[in-house]
């Protein structure tokens, strides 16, 4: 497939910002192997490659028409705010948009007034301490994977909701930030920390817990970083693919505390991540059970949790099989997190 792109950029060097007056992303198949499209894209890459430089640049020539392109982005004006406070003013307009990785944001069909991209604001960084981890907003999904405080605080449950998610060069790319605040129904990351005791700073508001701000609608304040407290527990993440790197079928976390404290959360079922709480108290003491206690408060629990959790069906799976497969994920995961063998 062959990719032509159409970009018009103007440099203002007084305000140092950068006007992208045009974007479009136009994708052909009828130009493979031939001449035109192979000068297409030798053009792409040299653009592509100098386009710092460049006022303006028509990669291809030919007026393209009906349905062989489709408009994906345009934006009208780019600008790197210099503190969160301006940040916020520019994200008051609905035109407005926070940029993140820019992975799912260039798949949507939208007119935006002014990007705003946060990458100058210090906010791609991992900080940890005695009661905490500090993740920014613009933190790679990558670091996260790789992070070793947070591999061993989680038992390697973070590495393995990240190491699905397409593949290594897209979570170099993708934010956290984006990935929380998009509230998004396929979202491994949402149902990973929603197991865990995390609260999320918003620039405005303040810090509010994960669960309230992921029932939410988005608004217009800014996320600025997460805070995963450090209590002790014991956690665990399993997630059903059709294939390795696709969007996930059903994900499944589980933390269990110390104190006996047990949070489970189901997403992408396909809606958004949820907590699935104990009110039946089946869980009371799962850390204590001897085995055959725990697996059979474990197959208690996921029939509860078949019965809790709403699924829909969609290209990926039926309703049904969800629900059968909540069954068995929650079961298989309250297992491995208690030291257990979930078959």
């Amino acid at each position: 497939m062959v990719i032509c792109i159409l970009i018009l950029i103007r440099i203002r060097e007084k305000e140092k910002r950068k006007s992208l007056l045009l974007i479009k992303s136009l994708c052909y198949t009828k130009f493979i192997g031939t001449q035109q499209g192979e000068h297409c894209a030798g053009s792409a890459f040299y653009f592509v490659g100098n386009c710092a430089t460049a006022q303006s640049f028509l990669m291809c020539n030919r007026t393209f028409y009906g349905n062989e392109g489709v408009d994906m982005l345009k934006i009208k004006n780019y600008v790197r705010p210099e503190s969160l406070e301006e940040a916020y003013k520019l994200n008051q307009k609905k035109s407005s948009c926070i940029l993140g990785g820019m992975l799912w944001l260039k798949m949507g069909n939208r007119n935006v007034g002014t990007a705003i991209d946060l990458s100058g604001l210090g906010l791609n960084e991992i900080t940890e301490t005695e009661e905490e981890f500090q993740i920014g907003a613009m933190t790679p999904l990558r670091d996260l994977e790789i992070h070793k405080g947070l591999a061993k605080y989680t038992n390697g449950a973070m590495k393995e909701s990240l190491r699905h998610i397409v593949g290594v060069q897209f979570r170099n790319r993708a934010t956290v930030g984006g990935s929380i605040f998009g509230r998004y129904g396929f979202s491994d990351v949402l149902t990973m920390f929603l197991a865990m005791d995390i609260e999320v700073e918003l620039y405005k508001r303040g810090r509010v817990s994960l669960e309230e701000f992921a029932a939410e609608k988005p608004d217009r304040d800014i996320l600025v970083r997460l805070i995963v407290k450090k209590n002790p527990a014991r956690m665990a993440y399993i997630s059903q693919r059709n294939s390795s790197t696709d969007f996930p079928v059903l994900t499944c976390a589980v933390s269990i505390k110390e104190d006996g404290d047990v949070k489970v959360a189901v997403g992408a079922c396909p809606f958004r991540a949820k907590l699935v709480e104990d009110k039946e108290k089946i869980l009371k003491g799962f850390l204590n059970m001897q085995a055959l206690e725990k697996e059979k408060a474990a197959c208690d629990f996921a029939l509860y949790a078949k019965e809790q959790v709403r699924t829909a069906g969609n290209m990926r799976a039926s309703k049904e099989y969800r629900s059968l497969l909540v069954q068995v994920l929650v079961k298989r995961t309250l297992l491995k997190a208690g030291g257990e063998n979930g078959n």
